[in-house]
């Protein structure tokens, strides 16, 4: 059974900086119930360990991926890794809830589609699954949030 991933946090972009609301205020997820729950997902796969000193386990490590051939191999190992995020320091999400698929784009460039499972609840509109895509490019050491919408 899937879990209630409905909370609430600070709100930041995509390279980690803080927003401020409309009313002045630092912003929060408050509007979006699952955006909590994104962000913590496309920071730990954007991530390296290391990369916080409070939580130094919870990146996926994709850079180690850089020169590499995009073969099927690094594509289950790509998995591999996403889900090994999830579970360190902490992980917020229940494994049995994940699924990652890494698909080759380009012979630089990998697509990830992953999907949660989330208890529906009235705060998130009655979601059963909450769906992220990225791309990750090898060359350029990036993951870019495909439907990431933008806040605030």
């Amino acid at each position: 059974m899937s879990t209630y991933y409905d909370a609430v946090d600070l709100f930041w972009s995509d390279d980690g900086d803080f927003a401020i609301g409309r009313d002045g205020d630092i912003a929060d997820t408050q509007h979006d119930p699952l955006l909590a729950v994104k962000q913590d997902v496309y920071d730990r796969v954007k991530s390296d360990k290391m990369d916080y000193l409070e939580t130094p386990n919870i990146g996926a490590g994709l850079s180690d991926f850089i020169g590499e051939p995009n073969t099927k191999a690094q594509g289950m190992e790509i998995e591999r890794r996403i889900f090994g995020s999830m579970r360190s320091g902490g992980g917020s999400i229940t494994l049995g809830d994940m699924s990652v698929r890494v698909f080759p784009l380009d012979a630089h460039t990998v697509g990830i589609r992953l999907e949660l499972r989330v208890q529906p609840t009235p705060w998130n509109r009655q979601t059963g699954l909450l769906n992220m895509n990225m791309m990750y490019a090898y060359h350029e050491n990036n993951i870019y949030s495909v439907d990431h919408e933008p806040q605030e």
